[in-house]
This record gives C-alpha cells, structure tokens and sequence, in this order.
C-alpha cells in the first residue's frame, strides 16, 4: 500500500499557524484541548477526533509539511469542519400517532 503524499506544505511560520490555529481548532469542540485541574496538566479531551488538528500538531513537531487536504484547508481563513456545538438529537419516539403501549384507551 502506498502512502500519502505528506509533502505540501502547511504554514509559512509559527506564528502564521498560531494564529491559524487560534482562529479555528481553538473554537472547535472536536480539536484535543489541555484538562488542567490545579494548575497541572491532567490529559486531553476528544483525543484523535479530528484529522486536520492532528496532522498539523504532527506537522509542527515534525518536518512542517502535511497531505494535499489539509494543505488546501489551512490556506482558507476558515475551516470547513469548524464545529462549536454538537447537533441536538431528537427524541427516540419520532412518529407521534403510534399507539403507546400503556395508553388510556377508554375501555
């Protein structure tokens, strides 16, 4: 199997993906963010959630370059994936006119 080109380069400096960074995966709830309590770092929630926060926190650790995908998403002011809530979820009881099973029926 092949792997994936990872030679498209992602920022011009640091400052440029903090900045970057600050703008989006900062917001974003599917990004990893530090759990502090008492002023001691104790984990990271959603770890590997999402793909393009990870590979650039690979790239800056790393060789600085990152696949086509992510290339093209950096180079936008704004992240397709941004999310700052997670969806409402209705009800599991969609249809309404179903009978329930312990109904007053009148009898």
């Amino acid at each position: 199997m092949a792997k994936k080109r990872t030679d498209y380069p992602g920022f011009s400096n640091g400052t440029e993906c903090m900045i970057w960074m600050g703008m989006n995966c900062d917001r974003c709830i599917k990004a990893e963010h530090p759990i502090v309590k008492h002023k001691m770092l104790v984990g990271y929630a959603n770890k590997g959630r999402c793909r393009v926060n990870y590979e650039i926190m690979e790239a800056a650790v790393g060789a600085g370059t990152v696949t086509k995908r992510v290339s093209k998403i950096v180079h936008s002011p704004v992240c397709p994936f941004l999310r700052t809530e997670w969806p409402r979820r209705g009800k599991g009881d969609k249809d309404k006119n179903y009978p329930k099973l312990f109904e007053d029926g009148g009898l």
